[in-house]
């Protein structure tokens, strides 16, 4: 089950769009690297604040795969303590971001491929 709840970030946050507290899986991945399963703990249109992300390094580029979503381009800007703060490469829709609040959202199978790899390619 799908749990959020809208929290706006504190004034002093540095973010430019307000994040909204989650709790969902999903996969992130670094060029040819293995799929690292992760828990999104918050999300907003700019970006997401991951945990169980050993493993990432700053300023790596990934993907972010969440179930019902294309795999999301991103720039992992922080990482500390098994937590990581990523960047997406282009701005999610906010429509998009409130589909990932509701809890009845549809899940869908998405096919997580290699970077720059021809579509329908995937990664075994």
């Amino acid at each position: 089950m799908l749990k959020a709840e809208f929290v706006m970030a504190p004034a002093d946050d540095a973010r430019g769009a307000s994040r909204r507290v989650v709790d969902f899986g999903a996969f992130v991945r670094e060029s040819e690297a293995v799929a690292l399963r992760v828990q999104v703990k918050d999300i907003s249109t700019d970006g997401c604040g991951l945990w169980a992300a050993e493993g990432l390094k700053p300023k790596s580029e990934i993907w972010l795969k969440i179930s019902g979503l294309a795999p999301i381009k991103a720039r992992v800007v922080w990482v500390s303590g098994g937590e990581a703060g990523c960047e997406f490469s282009s701005p999610l829709h906010a429509a998009t971001v409130e589909q990932l609040l509701e809890p009845t959202r549809r899940i869908t199978r998405g096919v997580f491929g290699a970077i720059g790899a021809r579509p329908g390619a995937a990664l075994r």
